[in-house]
């Protein structure tokens, strides 16, 4: 083991990172060091030394290009952008160490509105292309991306192992993580700058490199998804609306998807205009006796994993899930979505604010009509959707989160009556997400201005949460968050709503609920609020306990007590793998990377369990596909996120022989669970402790133990900066 670095600061109220370091006083820079060239619009391509780098594109954020070690002159200096005959010749001499192969460029990333009166602090989103006859295979290029006026707000997710992405157009169109080293650097300027590189494999001429700082989701990706969904509802018969509210400050449409069934309608009724503004056209139909569903994303322009997620939501509307009741769905609510509630942020390459610097989401109850249009407008269409539709029963505003790990909701249940149904939502999408952390919950988060405040104080009985995924990774798998992982979070909410409303009443006796298959032959597992004393039904009865023991200041009651393995005390077992007197299940010759592999389970059903590999894949697989064991052994690395004591026996209350420090990296050799209590063993060594003995990966359990708890140990691929971490 081995202490890291010292912990990230401070998180505000907004969950991002304080410093003073952050704020807009800047660090001087070197005559050679970054330097934005020309204002926001003036200048978005540079040609350096036969590389053309550009962020002339929807998204794009890039404020300046040097190559460092190049020769005096050698970097462009026309006014377009272009560089003269001469400095495009020369050639930066090689750099001390240095491959004759490798190349180093300093980007410069901007802040929101840097440059402008409006220059903001909010400083993470990057992404610019790469161009050039200079592209062919072998080519490794380094890059430092930084700022010196605004530090890159991004330390906490490249300690929890951000990495950039890159991808190769047309060859590789896929995004992918860069695969080199990722760390941050004090340059001699001191501009703190993310450095890492990527070497060019297979390159096709005229290829175009393109690296951002996560996946991107651009304007023309969401008008895309939209279109499509558009065209795949109205096939299918569904009712579907669209109207544009408005235009932001830069001309660009905010737009309104409504879509439900089309049976039911009224033929005369319409939602009146919005209050504020001049109808645009036509508003979508009244729908007697259906409740509204009301969905926003992108308020935060650089937080694209939401717009992951809402491609998720409606994907699985459009009827991509098949074990989902999308039609009963559509039968009961109305949909009201915005996809895109801040277009210019999104097509300027802005991390947080719109085009003037502001933070729309701190404008909803005092939006003015000319400054945050967008947001008075939204508000506007929520409001009457809730008057005239039967109210809101769901409010999502989706966002991504730079210092929260995992995936969350933050809601303002003040109302009575409300504080266990949220909750109640969240235990069933963390049910049926493995993403999805209830422990990280905040269920009593009221901010000033944001939408699921504003909203929930409007409206009588809505469950209305931000749902927030981080950026990177979660507490419970060892690997990084990719589009997939996100799209799932999205389909998951309409399976949670199911539950509810199953449990509720909401459904109508012929509805199809969601039955996840436990493989071939195996059980399928019920729908959670299916049977009447069922999960959903315990899970109600104690959280409607619980918040009326809290809010008599008195401790909650006992929690539920579950039989068979769960994710905060697991089994362990190995997939059996294929041979002479055996044959897998076909659901393990479709998912065969699970075959050979350790597992965790952390559920049961009937003959079935959910088997968790490292990565935090899951899958219900049959007994006889499993070779339990008592103890998982091998090779296990964590950080510690808490102050850990080490005890010299397994079991809880032996004697302390040492307490680890948050930020300590460690390595164990052995997990099993002891007396209801996941414990493993870990060695120190000369680079951090001497100590032998047993932590627990636990600080405390939720409610229900499928549902995690609190880690005090966070899991890691590899030990930061070890060769696997390349």
């Amino acid at each position: 083991a081995r202490p890291e670095e010292p912990a990230p600061s401070p998180l505000d109220s907004e969950g991002e990172e304080v410093s003073a370091e952050a704020s807009n006083t800047g660090i001087e820079s070197s005559p050679r060091g970054f330097q934005p060239e020309g204002g926001p619009g003036q200048r978005r391509t540079w040609e350096v030394n036969g590389l053309v780098f550009s962020s002339d594109f929807d998204s794009g954020n890039c404020g300046g290009v040097t190559e460092v070690g190049a020769e005096p002159g050698a970097s462009p200096d026309a006014a377009d952008g272009s560089s003269t005959r001469k400095s495009a010749r020369k050639r930066p001499p090689n750099g001390k160490g240095r491959s004759s192969n490798s190349r180093l460029f300093r980007v410069y990333a901007r802040s929101d509105c840097e440059g402008t009166p409006c220059e903001t602090a909010e400083c993470a989103w990057f992404h610019f292309s790469v161009s050039g006859v200079e592209i062919k295979e072998g080519l490794r290029l380094d890059f430092q991306v930084g700022n010196p006026k605004h530090k890159l707000k991004l330390r906490r997710l490249l300690c929890d192992g951000l990495r950039p992405v890159v991808r190769s157009v047309p060859s590789m169109p896929e995004w992918r993580f860069v695969a080199g080293e990722c760390r941050l650097k004090v340059l001699k300027d001191r501009t703190l700058a993310l450095t890492f590189s990527h070497t060019i494999g297979r390159a096709s001429k005229g290829d175009v490199l393109h690296f951002a700082t996560c996946f991107p989701y651009p304007l023309e990706a969401v008008s895309r998804l939209t279109a499509t969904f558009e065209e795949r509802m109205q096939s299918s018969g569904a009712y579907v609306h669209r109207e544009k509210l408005c235009d932001s400050l830069e001309g660009r449409p905010v737009e309104l998807l409504t879509v439900t069934a089309s049976s039911g309608q009224s033929n005369l009724a319409r939602q009146p205009p919005i209050p504020g503004f001049l109808s645009k056209g036509t508003r979508p139909h009244v729908f007697p006796g259906r409740q509204a569903i009301f969905i926003s994303a992108r308020v935060h322009p650089g937080e694209a994993p939401s717009s992951y997620v809402l491609e998720g939501i409606l994907k699985a509307l459009a009827g991509s899930r098949r074990d989902l009741d999308a039609a009963g769905l559509l039968q009961r609510y109305v949909f009201f979505i915005v996809p895109v509630l801040n277009p210019d942020g999104v097509a300027m390459g802005h991390h947080r604010t719109d085009s003037r610097g502001v933070n729309l989401n701190r404008m909803y109850g005092q939006a003015d009509a000319l400054k945050h249009a967008p947001i008075l407008a939204a508000e506007g269409a929520c409001r009457t959707a809730n008057q005239w539709q039967g109210g809101i029963r769901l409010y999502l505003d989706l966002h991504a989160h730079g210092s929260r790990r995992g995936c969350f909701t933050f809601g303002d249940d003040g109302q009575e009556g409300l504080t266990a149904r949220s909750r109640l939502f969240c235990y069933a999408l963390a049910r049926r997400c493995p993403l999805f952390e209830y422990p990280q919950c905040v269920f009593t988060h009221n901010s000033e201005g944001t939408g699921k405040s504003v909203m929930s104080s409007h409206m009588d009985k809505a469950l209305c949460f931000t749902l927030e995924t981080n950026y990177c990774r979660g507490h419970y798998s060892t690997d990084p968050f990719t589009p997939a992982a996100w799209i799932s979070l999205g389909a998951a909410c309409l399976e949670a709503l199911i539950d509810v409303d199953t449990l509720e009443g909401y459904n109508g006796p012929e509805a199809r609920l969601p039955q996840p298959s436990g493989g071939s032959g195996a059980q399928p597992t019920p729908p959670l609020g299916a049977v009447p004393g069922g999960d959903m039904a315990a899970a109600a009865q104690w959280l409607s306990a619980a918040c009326k023991a809290w809010a008599a200041s008195n401790d909650a009651p006992p929690g539920l007590s579950v039989e068979g393995p769960s994710r905060a005390c697991p089994e362990f077992a190995v997939v059996r793998s294929p041979s002479q007197d055996y044959n897998p299940s076909q659901e393990l010759w479709l998912h065969y990377d699970f075959l050979g592999q350790p597992v965790e389970l952390v559920e049961a059903r009937g003959e079935s369990y959910r088997a968790v590999l490292p990565t935090g894949s899951s899958l219900w697989v049959q007994g006889r596909d499993l070779i339990k064991q008592d103890a998982l052994l091998g090779r296990f690395f964590y950080r510690c996120i808490h102050d850990v004591d080490i005890t010299d026996a397994p079991e809880l209350g032996s004697a302390v022989v040492h307490t680890l420090r948050s930020g300590t990296l460690l390595e164990a050799s052995e997990r099993r669970v002891v007396n209801g209590c996941l414990r493993v063993y870990v060695a120190g060594n000369d680079g951090g402790f001497k100590a032998n003995g047993w932590v627990s990966e636990y600080r405390s359990l939720a409610f229900d133990p499928r549902l995690g708890g609190e880690v005090q140990l966070m899991r890691l691929r590899c030990l930061p900066g070890s060769r696997q971490d390349r």
